[in-house]
């Protein structure tokens, strides 16, 4: 595919270094080693589907996606890791094209989703009747909120060339480094947190799956009222994330029998910028998130509610500590020593749960308008995992929330996953119908 290209004067913008290698950031390599221990296939994943709208422009799309190569440089390099040095560098300009493709229908959108191209750290595809867009963005350059930040720049772009074929976006090629988070802690609160008892994943317990890895996959089920939802969280004092993660301990806890009962652990992703009064403002597209762990037992026949308030009173014991903060510091200490021993350590001392949820929030429908053309659906997702790592993603748009699961499988495997994700989405509904039998959200809607 060859790209209508808009010119654009890098003089008159010095805040591009286009040409230039790039430090790899300690969570870039943090993503390398987890490509290197096989965790995951270390991609970001979108779909966009449009209905009812006029038909996304191809020619236009092409356009907008090299103007995001141009407004954050750093997609058109490749991750280098070689004698001790891992850095970004400039491809070279002939492989930009590869960041952009029309496809012949959805199964080879799908198909395309599912790949790990060697070219720029993002791929756009567009099947042929324009109804549906694929992003794959790599997560060595980003994190969940960046991926979000990447799709509202191309939608942007987009827009801007719909009005103006000279548009120029601003640029994302800010500081990736997140030393900020470490730094914005005094020494004392450092050494608290270092020395705390906050919990750490050491999950050993897999889901029963085939153990062959014939085949990616990714499966994703819309289910109900994000709405609807929230408000029943609202009126027993949980949040959203809190019910997801609820469901997912009580249907990962069914699958795993008296294993559930005796507890089990489930990593959250944690936004460093959020929990830590960053900058959330996107000025470069980087990993900044920490985890952290949770562990909860299910005992049999105990209800929703029940489980939900034990979650409730767990995510805020968490909360009220710097979440994710010990994870931050223990990369910090690691690398103190220099890349090589601090990547030894990390590889030797971190744990790699079996089990975990991320929560990339909701889309903004604003922000994701092509021009007049607004997606009917969208959700994204996180990286896709190898045998035996499970790892349930939740995203909203609109008035829907998508549940996934990536994973290298079977079709056999496909189908447990499915139903894993159809037993959460049946958790979630039952929690969200029983507000009418519930007086005391009854009473909160009264009130309103």
């Amino acid at each position: 595919m060859v790209f209508n290209t808009v010119g654009i004067d890098f003089a008159t913008r010095p805040s591009y270094r286009r040409g230039m290698d790039y430090p790899a950031q300690r969570l870039d390599l943090l993503q390398l080693m987890f490509d290197q221990l096989r965790l995951n296939d270390t991609r970001l994943h979108a779909v966009l589907r449009f209905t009812g709208s006029p038909p996304v422009d191809p020619d236009l799309l092409a356009r907008a996606v090299r103007l995001t190569l141009d407004a954050a440089p750093i997609l058109a390099t490749r991750f280098v890791d070689r004698g001790g040095r891992s850095y970004w560098t400039p491809i070279a300009s002939g492989r930009l094209e590869d960041a952009f493709a029309v496809v012949a229908d959805e199964e080879a959108l799908q198909a395309g989703l599912l790949e790990l191209p060697d070219g720029p750290q993002v791929r756009v595809l567009v099947d042929a009747s324009a109804s549906a867009i694929a992003v794959t963005l790599s997560h060595f350059v980003a994190d969940g909120a960046s991926f979000k930040d990447y799709l509202y720049l191309l939608a942007e772009c987009y827009s801007g060339l719909s009005r103006d074929p000279g548009y120029r976006p601003e640029a994302m090629d800010g500081d990736r480094s997140s030393d900020w988070v470490t730094a914005g802690h005094g020494i004392g609160s450092r050494f608290a947190s270092l020395l705390s008892a906050a919990p750490v994943s050491r999950g050993t317990r897999a889901l029963p799956m085939s153990g062959q890895e014939t085949a990616p996959f990714l499966a994703a089920l819309e289910t109900g009222s994000v709405t609807a939802l929230r408000d029943r969280c609202r009126a027993r004092g949980a949040t959203l994330n809190d019910a997801v993660l609820t469901a997912c301990y009580r249907v990962l806890a069914a699958q795993l029998g008296e294993a559930g009962a005796t507890g089990i652990d489930v990593p959250i992703m944690v936004d460093l910028r959020r929990s830590h009064g960053g900058d959330t403002r996107a000025r470069a597209l980087t990993n900044c998130s920490s985890t952290t762990a949770t562990h909860l037992a299910v005992q049999p026949g105990e209800t929703f509610e029940t489980t939900l308030a034990r979650t409730c009173a767990m995510t805020r014991a968490l909360k009220a500590g710097d979440i994710g903060l010990k994870g931050a510091l223990q990369l910090d200490a690691a690398y103190t020593f220099g890349r090589r021993i601090g990547f030894r350590l990390v590889r030797s001392r971190l744990s790699w749960p079996l089990l975990c949820m991320t929560n990339l929030g909701s889309l903004d429908p604003d922000r994701l308008a092509f021009g007049a053309t607004t997606p009917s659906h969208a959700w994204a997702c996180g990286s896709i995992k190898h045998q035996p790592y499970f790892q349930v993603a939740v995203s909203g748009y609109l008035d829907t929330l998508t549940l996934t699961a990536g994973l290298f499988g079977t079709a056999d495997d496909r189908t447990r996953a499915e139903a894993i994700l159809g037993a959460i989405a049946t958790e979630l509904d039952g929690f969200q119908a029983s507000r009418e039998r519930d007086p005391d959200d009854a009473r909160t809607q009264s009130a309103r």
